[in-house]
């Protein structure tokens, strides 16, 4: 039996074109199929060339294959160098966090924007705004798409919520909170967090803008407008 990817070699590049069938190989359906040949190979076992060779899939002549080939490397190409950019920036944004913020013991940072020299203020939280706690949220209650957000966790999971709460998994008519008597967080902007479970340990916290409830496992703080 031979290795799935040693099967690549074997591909002549005058009547095929390697890069596409690269392409072709990693395909969610080409996947499926290979799963329904390898079906009962166990204990690392590899796949034999028979079944391999059973595996059917559906391909254009060489030149098709080269334009398709090319085009998905370009844009592979491309999505390398965003990765690329975005590992730096990452790296910069790290170094900023540690030159514009004071360090411990510290009242200035290392590095300060033009005509900034004093020394920073230091004050308790509760000085400046409050903090709230959410409550339980009835699964009852839930699977609502339109009206006031009620966050949870896992809200910070979903795509477009990597830094601000634009999107919730579940909305609560107004009627729904007239009839329990939940109080929406209208004190915004506001940082939404975790307060209980491993989401405190990765410290992942999102900027909510507009009115909004939340879950008994999380908190909310939002500074005093006239402070």
């Amino acid at each position: 039996a031979l290795p799935i990817y040693t099967i690549f070699n074997f591909i002549d590049n005058q009547s095929q074109n390697h890069m596409f069938w690269q392409y072709l190989f990693k395909r969610k359906n080409f996947i499926n199929s290979l799963k329904k040949v390898t079906f009962g190979i166990r204990d690392g076992k590899a796949i034999s060339f028979s079944q391999f060779g059973d595996v059917k899939v559906e391909y254009p002549d060489f030149d098709e294959q080269k334009h398709i080939a090319i085009t998905l490397n370009k844009i592979d190409d491309t999505i390398q160098l965003h990765e690329r950019k975005c590992e730096e920036l990452a790296l910069i944004k790290k170094v900023l966090l540690q030159k514009l913020f004071p360090k411990k013991d510290e009242i200035k940072p290392e590095v300060r924007y033009k005509n900034f020299s004093d020394a920073w203020e230091q004050r308790k939280l509760g000085d400046l705004g409050k903090a709230k706690s959410g409550f339980g949220f009835p699964e009852s209650e839930q699977g609502g798409k339109e009206g006031v957000p009620f966050f949870k966790v896992s809200d910070m999971n979903l795509k477009g919520n990597e830094f601000e709460m634009a999107t919730a998994t579940n909305y609560v008519t107004h009627e729904q909170i007239s009839l329990k008597k939940w109080k929406p967080i209208e004190e915004v902007p506001a940082i939404f967090f975790a307060k209980v479970g491993a989401a405190v340990l990765l410290n992942r916290k999102r900027l909510c803008r507009l009115p909004f409830l939340l879950d008994n496992n999380t908190m909310a703080f939002s500074f005093d407008v006239q402070k």
